[in-house]
């Protein structure tokens, strides 16, 4: 299962739209089966999916409980290739439960429920939408992924926190590094900045 990240510390730049769209695409043009980590407490991608609750377990579950079997958090669409793990704004909790659990990794909890999910080989991708922030959730999201896929919209403000980005997602990767140097991947981790509407060949 390949993980790919949708993020950018901007807000209104289509990360959304971005991994819906590539999600639908994956699902109905090449038949690929996608799970679409909602990773933003907003919750968009969830409400778009139709899969928005407060009642059913979240990624703030994933983040924050100590034994969760993912099946449980994972959600059906109408889209037959496409399951979405929720989220809501409980992630605004479960961000501040995680930095003051020392008791445990904390930048890689969603990597290891992630990992439990692959080792079943029902997923060929997991696309992560980001929240517009580098907290704990989004780091854990840094830290699970193969890519990263930066949307940017095309005016004077358009790089304004790429840089601080890309240094954020360099720190991940060194750090994930020191902390679990068997889990080097040989090829690293690649970052693509794309305008949304330009496709990417």
């Amino acid at each position: 299962m390949k993980t790919i990240s949708i993020i950018n510390l901007k807000g209104g730049v289509a990360k959304t739209l971005t991994a819906d769209s590539m999600a639908h695409v994956l699902a109905t043009l090449h038949n690929k089966r996608v799970l679409l980590v909602d990773n933003d407490k907003q919750g968009n991608t969830s409400k778009a999916f139709g899969v928005h609750s407060y009642d059913d377990k979240s990624i703030s579950d994933v983040l924050t409980a100590r034994r969760l079997d993912p099946r449980e958090v994972i959600k059906k669409t109408r889209f037959e290739n496409i399951d979405v793990m929720p989220a809501n704004m409980t992630l605004i909790r479960a961000n501040m439960e995680v930095l003051m659990d020392s008791t445990r990794p904390q930048q890689t909890r969603l990597r290891s429920t992630l990992n439990t999910i692959a080792a079943e080989n029902f997923y060929d991708f997991c696309i992560i939408d980001n929240a517009p922030d580098i907290n704990i959730s989004t780091i854990n999201a840094l830290v699970a992924s193969d890519d990263v896929i930066i949307p940017i919209k095309i005016d004077k403000y358009a790089f304004d926190g790429l840089e601080e980005l890309k240094e954020q997602i360099e720190d991940t990767r060194v750090l994930d590094y020191l902390l679990y140097p068997r889990r080097r991947r040989e090829a690293g981790r690649s970052v693509v900045a794309v305008p949304p509407g330009i496709p990417r060949l």
